[in-house]
């Protein structure tokens, strides 16, 4: 089997005390975690991994590297484990509380979706890419706005606490990065299927009028809200739950 090499994963290692000290600052802002199990997801050279096990009752370390995860394995604390394994199918299933991850960029948006639907998840911690942190927390009507605005949004309170300078990591991403900082307010249920196939389909018609396009998703002319005149990347968080939550009522298939 061969290995997964680290650039094809789309690593980048934190190198910077000032970048662990956010993440750090971003774990205090989830409140008492002192009897939570954590998990790391993609905790290359253990950077974060060492400065982090202390604060929580246990932590389980997932990483897909093999070779990372030997090197890793002998920097463990007592109340730490390791896993070889995909981080974000792993939290489909874990039954952690907290999520903390200097996140690989390219798997930011399915960390995020997995979290949501993961309800024993209360909060996190996420290294990400600064272009896609700003679509987290992006408002109606900007440039940035989209599903994975809504999906964050509807499901955690979103905080950017902190740029991550390109220059703090090895090897150097072209971009800098951001910590985010996730605190659950929703559980998932059926309609956040639902809300994943609407989001799904309406922000491929993004710029398109709204009604038009959710008639076209939706397959029916009765909508439940006014969207008046107002375009697909208009509506609000609270407004695409609101239609998903209508939709699953009336058994609409998306």
């Amino acid at each position: 089997m061969r290995r997964p090499k680290v650039r094809r994963l789309g690593q980048h290692f934190l190198v910077e005390r000032a970048g662990v000290e956010l993440f750090l600052k971003g774990i205090s802002m989830l409140g008492p975690v002192r009897d939570y199990d954590a998990a790391e997801v993609g905790p290359g050279k253990g950077a974060l991994t060492q400065a982090i096990s202390g604060l929580f009752k246990r932590l389980v370390a997932i990483e897909i590297d093999l070779d990372l995860a030997a090197r890793l394995a002998g920097l463990l604390s007592p109340n730490a484990g390791l896993v070889v394994a995909d981080g974000v199918s792993m939290l489909s299933v874990m039954p952690v509380q907290v999520v903390v991850s200097n996140t690989p960029f390219n798997i930011t948006s399915r960390l995020v979706i997995a979290m949501a639907k993961n309800n024993s998840i209360v909060g996190g911690v996420i290294g990400a890419q600064a272009e896609v942190a700003r679509r987290m927390a992006a408002k109606p009507g900007s440039d940035d706005y989209g599903r994975l605005s809504v999906i964050s949004q509807a499901y955690f309170d979103v905080s950017l606490i902190g740029i991550i300078p390109s220059g703090w990591f090895r090897p150097r991403p072209k971009v800098s990065a951001a910590v985010v900082v996730l605190k659950r307010k929703r559980a998932w249920d059926v309609g956040g299927e639902v809300l994943e196939g609407l989001l799904r389909c309406a922000f491929e018609r993004r710029n398109r009028v709204a009604r038009r396009a959710l008639v076209e998703c939706l397959g029916t002319e009765d909508l439940p809200i006014d969207v008046g005149g107002r375009r697909v990347r208009d509506l609000t968080v609270d407004e695409y739950l609101r239609l998903a939550e209508w939709a699953g009522e009336k058994g609409l298939s998306i």
